[in-house]
């Protein structure tokens, strides 16, 4: 009463694609990603001759990368507050100031020149590590990048939490970089 099971049947397939267009060559080896990429290139150190914010300390079993997040806000804030007390920024708007907004960037700067103003759009990314060189961006982050190119800037915070070897890095334009 049962039957007795049956090898699948074999469907054997070519792809039939358009034989007759003849596709350019493609020259592999001036890939970019082939290519060393020196860091300085994408990342700009900024000074940090402004106020840090109060030392970070985390369990050692686990990250909390929200206050990770928050502390390096806090720092890349008292950066940008420095800057326009010294000719910088006309006007800063810190988006997560009372906790987390969900917009696709942390803060929004005016420039004021000539009677003209400009907005930059800066999102912070932070890491306890010393060297990390990969960043998590949501759709809506790298959305804002894309539409914004050279007004969206990221700003990389190494060794979050540690006032002594904190480092504080710029990278302009995002989406040349992705580009390139």
């Amino acid at each position: 009463s049962q039957n007795p099971a049956q090898a699948p049947e074999v469907v054997l397939s070519q792809f039939q694609g358009a034989e007759g267009l003849q596709r350019p060559t493609m020259t592999l080896d001036s890939a970019i990603w082939s290519k060393a990429l020196v860091s300085e290139d994408v990342l700009e150190d900024l000074p940090l001759d402004c106020t840090m914010p109060q030392t970070l300390v985390l369990p050692k079993d686990k990250e909390d990368t929200a206050s990770i997040g928050q502390w390096g806000e806090q720092l890349v804030h008292s950066f940008l507050t420095h800057w326009k007390d010294n000719g910088g920024p006309s006007q800063i708007t810190w988006f997560n100031e009372k906790g987390e907004s969900g917009r696709a960037c942390d803060f929004k700067l005016i420039f004021t020149n000539n009677g003209s103003t400009q907005e930059v759009f800066v999102e912070v990314k932070t890491t306890i590590r010393r060297e990390r060189h990969f960043i998590h961006m949501s759709a809506n982050e790298l959305d804002l990048a894309l539409k914004e190119k050279e007004r969206y800037h990221i700003y990389r915070v190494y060794g979050a939490g540690d006032v002594q070897s904190v480092r504080l890095c710029r990278i302009k334009n995002l989406a040349q970089h992705l580009h390139s």
